[in-house]
C-alpha cells in the first residue's frame, strides 16, 4: 500500500473525475508490470502467466486451519491478544503462558492443558 501511496498518487491532480483516476491507475499498472522486478528480476507482465497457472483456489477451510497451537502470554489486565482481538481471562492466568487453538465454531484458549476460556469465531479486526 505504500508503494501505491508513494509512486502513484503524487502524480494524481487535485481535480479529477472518477473515469479520468480509472484510466490514470490502469496506464501506471501497464507501466509497472513492464518493469523488472526487484526481488523476481523479471518483469511481473511475463511472470503472470505461469504464476496464476500454478494457483489453485483455496477453498474456506483453507483459510481457518484448525487445532495447530498459538502460544500467547496473558497480559497483566488478563486477556490474551490474538489476531488483532483481545479475549478475556481469568485473572489467575495474568502473566502466564497459553495456547490457543481454532476449533471448527471459533477458538479455545487452553492453560496448563484444561480449556479455560472457549469464544465464537471472531469477525475481522
Amino acid at each position: 500500500m505504500s508503494y501505491v501511496r508513494q509512486n502513484f498518487w503524487p502524480r494524481v491532480p487535485d481535480a479529477i473525475t472518477l473515469a479520468g483516476l480509472n484510466s490514470l491507475v490502469a496506464r501506471w499498472t501497464e507501466e509497472r508490470d513492464q518493469r523488472i522486478h526487484g526481488t523476481t528480476f523479471a518483469k511481473p507482465a511475463d511472470r503472470w502467466a505461469a504464476d496464476s497457472a500454478g494457483a489453485t483456489p483455496y477453498g474456506l477451510s483453507h483459510l481457518w486451519a484448525f487445532g495447530e497451537p498459538w502460544d500467547r502470554k496473558v497480559t497483566t489486565d488478563a486477556f490474551v491478544h490474538w489476531e488483532g482481538h483481545r479475549f478475556a481471562m481469568p485473572w489467575e492466568a495474568a502473566g502466564h503462558h497459553v495456547e490457543v487453538r481454532r476449533t471448527p465454531s471459533g477458538i479455545e484458549i487452553q492453560w496448563d492443558h484444561r480449556v479455560v476460556a472457549t469464544y465464537d469465531r471472531p469477525t475481522a479486526a
